[in-house]
């Protein structure tokens, strides 16, 4: 079977287990909804609240951490609109975006296979930096944030679709390249899956190309910039939670998306340093 032939095989082996898998929980399904509203200049308030109150437990968490000691505040909020008034727009989306996007990681399943809170900790400190880097960048900061925060959601469909197999391909990785070894196994590799779910799930295009080409921006087409994006996003955030004492930031970025996005790779320990204090300040929020 010729490569071309084996990658069509591949991708249609996906779809049929997408159809299967159970995906992305129900309350991940405000975030595309959220983001839609939040591009529409004509978009109030109190929309985004409505959007927000159709889900109980979601109307709950974020009363709860607009009330909490962190974000202070005299006056308790009783509502969703007094959340979002108080917090700002883009403030709330980040959160109602790491609230659901936490859950994603939380079924049994999942769990057996995969070191979840390792993986949520690093999936906040992406979206983190891609917010970062997206306001410096004139990029969409919620795309950005909810971007590098679903990057790794392919692994879900990995754990779920092949469970110990799965796991045994993890174990076996060392230096060599994991989607190389994911595709060779199984068809496909876990950035087209996560791509591909995102896309059923109705996310934006953009988020869909960042998550599916975050290791190849150079493949994504209009989207070649956001791609850029999270691929920096991501070795920053490894870079953050391991730095390496005889060596930089910029040893571990390609210059490729470093051109694409006109960042100086002597700017990138600037970035390292403003990731890790927000990152502070979401573990205390998020409770990680």
């Amino acid at each position: 079977m010729s490569m071309i032939a084996e990658r069509i095989s591949g991708i249609t082996k996906l779809e049929e287990i997408l159809a299967r898998v159970p995906g992305l929980p129900p309350a991940t399904q405000i975030l595309p909804k959220l983001l839609t509203a939040l591009c529409e200049s004509e978009t109030s308030i109190d929309h985004i609240a409505d959007l927000i109150s159709f889900d109980p437990g979601l109307t709950l968490k974020l009363i709860q951490l607009c009330n909490s000691a962190a974000l202070g505040g005299a006056r308790r909020v009783s509502n969703v609109s007094e959340a979002v008034h108080r917090l700002g727009v883009n403030c709330v989306f980040q959160l109602v975006a790491a609230l659901t996007g936490n859950s994603v990681w939380k079924s049994e399943t999942v769990t057996a296979v995969l070191d979840v809170d390792r993986l949520w900790e690093h999936s906040v400190t992406v979206a983190l930096a891609s917010s970062i880097l997206a306001k410096d960048t004139n990029e969409d900061d919620s795309a950005a944030f909810t971007a590098g925060l679903l990057h790794e959601c392919g692994r879900i469909v990995m754990a779920q679709a092949f469970r110990g197999n799965y796991e045994q391909v993890l174990a076996q990785l060392d230096s060599s390249d994991e989607l190389l070894m994911e595709r060779a196994a199984f068809g496909f590799d876990h950035t087209e899956a996560g791509g591909r779910m995102l896309a059923r799930g109705g996310f934006p295009d953009v988020l869909v190309a960042s998550v599916t080409y975050q290791h190849r921006p150079a493949e994504a087409g209009v989207h070649v910039r956001a791609a850029a994006l999270l691929n920096v996003a991501d070795v920053l955030a490894g870079w953050t939670a391991k730095p390496k004492a005889d060596a930089s930031p910029a040893d571990w970025v390609d210059a490729e998306p470093l051109r694409l996005l006109n960042l100086a790779p002597q700017s990138l320990t600037f970035y390292c340093e403003r990731i890790h204090e927000e990152f502070k300040f979401a573990n205390a929020l998020y409770h990680l």
